[in-house]
């Protein structure tokens, strides 16, 4: 955490200096879950590369987070040759298009699936198909605050207990139904 803060003081500094010092911290094992972690931290070209093929899952699914993810990053998480925890966080970047969503939601791992329906820039006929999915998916679909009136209604009324909760727990519920449905 001491780390974190001492970038928190140099914020003032040119992008590049921070990003030096940020690789140097990436590079020590004691701070790299901290520090990937940090609204502060955007990572190189390189540092991105390095903790995508770490054998530490959860540097994987830090990278997976990024906002400075490239279309090659995406498609390599994306794919099958990843693990499914980095591969649900990857399918739940906001950063994704369209296109990769879709190809999200096209996946065999409901987990995959699920990252997608979680996606705040899924579109509207892409959150329709999430809710048209498994349980897990549909769940992941009703927490979605980019879900519209319509969809919520539906998820709500769901036959699977948990989709229906999920929605009840949505934030945009009570700025579509402010006295209940």
């Amino acid at each position: 955490m001491e780390q974190i803060n001492f970038l928190k003081q140099y914020v003032q500094l040119k992008p590049e200096h921070i990003e030096k010092m940020s690789d140097g911290f990436v590079n020590n094992p004691e701070t790299r879950n901290e520090i990937v972690q940090s609204p502060y931290f955007s990572p190189s070209e390189h540092t991105l590369t390095n903790l995508l093929h770490s054998p530490n899952v959860e540097h994987r699914i830090a990278a997976a987070q990024a906002k400075n993810l490239k279309d090659h990053h995406i498609d390599m998480l994306l794919g099958d040759s990843s693990d499914w925890q980095t591969r649900m966080f990857a399918a739940a970047n906001p950063v994704l298009k369209e296109h990769q969503i879709d190809r999200a939601l096209n996946h065999s791992d409901w987990d995959t699936r699920a990252g997608a329906a979680r996606n705040p820039s899924i579109k509207e006929h892409q959150l329709d198909k999430a809710l048209n999915d498994e349980a897990n998916v549909r769940e992941a679909a009703a927490q979605n605050p980019a879900i519209n009136k319509r969809q919520l209604l539906k998820a709500l009324n769901d036959e699977d207990e948990f989709v229906s909760h999920m929605a009840l727990r949505n934030p945009r519920y009570e700025d579509y139904f402010p006295f209940g449905h």
